[in-house]
């Protein structure tokens, strides 16, 4: 310790009190005495006090990173010492009038921080409770849950999904951590409730680093409007439910932007690697900014790495970016035997991927960056409209939410710029609005393989409206009306927002579908675990594998146009379903029996004599064959309702071998099992 004049004069306060001086200054808030480091004293018990930050200069402590939440210490020649938790005025005489305010100061964080919670409780509580009880419902599901939960139904029920291509291509698609974490879960709990549960828990984390990063730029303030406007848009819940590898997106994204905000290298390499281990394409927007952060930008800028070498600077950006590929390359490598990628120039070969195919038009390369823009910033701030806090204000101004919150953005982004204690961090978080769209045009050049364009803005800049709108409002009060104020520019502009376009909450986003509550499912649980079941795609016949565990032949779900070989397959098997559809005999039921090994037929009699929907580029297969048609044979509908085994209008479940007798040695379908019948199988419960 050095025993100067200076901290003699620290210990002569201290011991005039009883204040022992003990504890030791963790080493990121170094303080300095006429430039001597002072890092190991404290003017009050560590209980009351946990560290302390010396300074001799005001200038200093205006620029000191993270200063309100540390002890801050004046010159004592400038007459006045300032004590989170204890309050110290030195007289021009020397008289010193200490007062003990540690208790009286956690009251009020405590009283405020009860005050964040019971605001937002009151005002989202009850949408986020329905939220909740559509998680505990089984029958409440996201859309695509039907094409990436099922799949890991093979570690959770023993002898299901052993040897199905689809369940195998899934599998190989999905990412390395994630699906280490999903097959570890799996041999213990229902996967089926696992990302029924997720969802909130990574909710958690979201708001816990865009809060942390909100407070950094306009404090309990700016919190308070970063989770109001989460929680009051539907972009980020609609990514979260359904408990898939996307779901992670939003949390890579806000650790992010806190360690842009904060200047923390460190945690933009760990959101770099568990973005790469969860979700992919969320690490781009993470690796992309470590490397502006590490070696784009001056030295001002750099917070923590500001005196690192450029030899450190570069072997970190090196070594987190050689991680992340050594992450995402064993996915690469599994899913390369199901074919090629396909890319925007094979839409035309592979019109599953073009216009009228697999994809809306938003999820597609050729959308528009201003279109998809505009899409994700109305998602940001406007939820379900039937939630909305002014239905008649949120209709009139609908079309006007995404320019009012782009120009908002812009303005308090500006703002901001204008506080110079913020001025570092708004520059850094600023960097993701350019990665972001940027990402949107290289992803949509080299599609697929930065997957689907869209991603790269719909993960970033929700979180980001929610951290910089209440966050620069904040600093912009702070400027002009000074820093007590600044909560009130924050709740100000997000009570706006979210009272002209927002909503009350998550009520019902994200929980698009509802499982019809057949008695099929019981059906399908007495099936044996080797039954493959084939329906027109779409419809219940997407239902099945997510509440049987039993796989189909093809859906729409699963119909996915990203390798070349997995829609090639996909196309025979769909050719056999459009023969089926127009036969006029058994012939083609024979087929999907002995050739692909099909055990069930799933009809919907509404279909039968009728011209089916379909996609590109089935959609002119159907038209050729329905020109002349007349529907089935008499005979044929009757020999289908004899043979089937379940009915409940207007579905039936047919039994192939009742309908063509037992199968031939040719057949690549077993015969039925003599074994007595199953008592439990792998049915959603």
């Amino acid at each position: 310790m050095h025993d100067d004049g200076r901290i003699a004069a620290y210990r002569q306060v201290a011991d005039g009190y009883g204040l022992p001086i003990t504890g030791w200054v963790p080493r990121r808030v170094q303080g300095r005495v006429r430039g001597r480091m002072f890092h190991q004293e404290t003017l009050a018990p560590p209980t009351a006090l946990p560290c302390i930050r010396t300074v001799s200069k005001a200038a200093e402590l205006s620029s000191a990173r993270n200063h309100d939440h540390f002890v801050a210490v004046e010159d004592p020649l400038r007459r006045i010492h300032r004590v989170v938790g204890w309050t110290t005025l030195v007289t021009p005489l020397g008289k010193v009038a200490p007062s003990f305010r540690g208790s009286s100061v956690l009251l009020r964080r405590a009283t405020l921080w009860l005050l964040v919670l019971g605001s937002l409780g009151m005002a989202f509580g009850p949408a986020l409770g329905r939220s909740l009880q559509h998680a505990a419902n089984p029958l409440h599901i996201n859309d695509d849950a039907r094409q990436q939960v099922w799949p890991f139904l093979r570690d959770f029920c023993p002898g299901y999904l052993v040897e199905d291509y689809t369940t195998d291509y899934y599998l190989a698609w999905f990412p390395l951590g994630a699906r280490a974490a999903y097959h570890t879960v799996a041999r213990a709990i229902d996967p089926r409730i696992f990302t029924k549960v997720i969802p909130y828990l990574v909710f958690l984390v979201v708001a816990g680093f865009a809060g942390r990063s909100a407070y950094h730029l306009g404090g309990i303030g700016a919190t308070w409007g970063s989770w109001a406007i989460l929680l009051s848009g539907s972009a980020l819940f609609d990514r979260l439910i359904g408990g898939l590898p996307r779901g992670f997106g939003p949390m890579v994204a806000s650790m992010t932007i806190y360690g842009l905000v904060a200047g923390r290298p460190g945690v933009l390499v760990a959101a770099g690697l568990i973005g790469a281990a969860l979700y992919p394409p969320s690490a781009v927007a993470a690796g992309i900014s470590l490397a502006c952060y590490l070696l784009l930008l001056p030295k001002s800028l750099r917070g923590r790495s500001a005196e690192w070498s450029l030899r450190r600077r570069l072997t970190w950006v090196a070594v987190a970016g050689l991680t992340m590929v050594a992450l995402v390359a064993p996915v690469a490598l599994r899913t390369s035997e199901f074919g090629r990628f396909l890319s925007l120039g094979d839409a035309v070969e592979y019109p599953e991927a073009g216009p009228g195919g697999r994809y809306v038009v938003s999820d597609r390369a050729d959308y528009p960056l201003g279109s998809a823009l505009r899409d994700v910033l109305t998602r940001s701030i406007e939820g379900d409209p039937d939630e909305a806090w002014f239905t008649g204000a949120s209709e009139r101004f609908a079309d006007a939410g995404p320019f009012v919150l782009g120009a908002l953005i812009l303005l308090t982004l500006i703002a901001a710029l204008a506080v110079p204690d913020a001025r570092r961090a708004v520059l850094r978080v600023a960097m993701l609005v350019p990665i972001s769209l940027g990402g949107y045009l290289v992803a949509a050049w080299l599609t697929p393989f930065l997957y689907l364009p869209q991603r790269h803005l719909v993960y970033v800049l929700p979180v980001f409206c929610a951290v910089i709108i209440p966050g620069g409002a904040a600093l912009a009060v702070s400027r002009l009306a000074g820093r007590p104020y600044r909560w009130l520019g924050a709740v100000a502009v997000t009570c706006l927002l979210v009272g002209l376009w927002g909503s009350r909450g998550p009520a019902e986003t994200g929980y698009s579908l509802q499982v019809p509550d057949l008695a099929l499912y019981r059906v399908l649980d007495q099936l044996p675990p080797d039954s493959l079941i084939a329906g027109w795609p779409g419809g219940l016949t997407d239902f099945v594998p997510y509440v049987s565990g039993l796989p189909v032949l093809v859906s729409f779900e699963t119909h996915q146009a990203f390798h070349s070989e997995y829609v090639e397959v996909m196309r025979h098997r769909m050719q056999a379903l459009i023969d089926v559809h127009f036969a006029s005999d058994l012939q083609p039921a024979a087929v999907l029996r002995d050739e692909f090994g099909v055990s069930h037929l799933l009809i919907d009699t509404r279909r039968i004599g009728t011209v089916p929907r379909s996609m590109e580029p089935f959609t002119t297969e159907i038209a050729r064959r329905s020109e002349g048609w007349q529907g089935p044979p008499e005979d044929l509908v009757l020999a289908l309702a004899r043979a089937a085994i379940w009915e409940e209008a207007p579905y039936a479940l047919i039994d192939l071998d009742r309908l063509l007798g037992p199968p031939t040695g040719l057949s690549v379908r077993r015969a039925p099992s003599r074994e007595a019948p199953r008592t439990q199988g792998c049915g959603l419960s």
